[in-house]
């Protein structure tokens, strides 16, 4: 088990009486998954009119859904196939509205260099899920690499906290990170691929 599961297994055991708390109170994981797309979206919203410090407290409060949801599921007994694909599907929607507010901003700013870095950084994003969800579907193993979602909230977040400046270089650092992990992660498929070349 690498440093990264183990950190995940001791958050998950950290937010785990939370959770239950949260159970207790008639949340449920469903409701958690939409409201953190729905922060997502407020957050791009803030983003977009270039609202770095707002678009900060949504992202943050929607990164926090994020990571209770599953702890909720798990509380309550309710994790099942259907909320880990809402939970999926909803995170790659909060990217998104995040990313496209990132664009309008900087698109509105004439800062193009940037603009091509927050494609590029979605881009990334969603090839880092992609390229799991495909490989575990053909019955593969595929969770490693370093830009996961959790880890792109962080620097998106430290980027926001700090200063345009800070926030081009985060952005630009999300988008080499992200792509370096999908290929990281097709390596890894091929290499424990069986069939050889096709």
């Amino acid at each position: 088990m690498d440093w990264r599961q183990t950190g995940k297994e001791h958050f998950r055991r950290g937010v785990l009486p939370l959770g239950r708390g949260l159970q207790r109170r008639g949340v449920t994981a469903n409701q958690l998954t939409i409201a953190g797309a729905v922060l997502s979206l407020l957050s791009g919203g803030a983003l977009f009119g270039c609202h770095r410090g707002l678009g900060l407290l949504f992202l943050l409060l929607g990164g926090c859904c994020d990571f209770l949801d599953g702890a909720v599921a798990r509380a309550g007994g309710t994790a099942n196939r259907f909320g880990a694909f809402l939970d999926s599907t909803l995170d790659r929607y909060a990217e998104m509205f995040v990313y496209v507010g990132l664009l309008g901003c900087f698109l509105r700013q004439g800062l193009e260099g940037a603009s091509v870095g927050v494609m590029l950084a979605l881009g990334g994003s969603f090839l880092v899920s992609y390229t799991r969800a495909r490989a575990e579907s053909l019955g593969f193993s595929c969770s490693g690499g370093f830009a996961q979602r959790p880890e792109r909230i962080v620097i998106l977040a430290i980027g926001l906290a700090l200063g345009p400046r800070v926030l081009i270089w985060a952005v630009w650092f999300i988008a080499v990170i992200s792509h370096v992990t999908a290929l990281q992660r097709m390596l890894a498929v091929r290499k424990a691929n069986p069939e050889g070349d096709g």
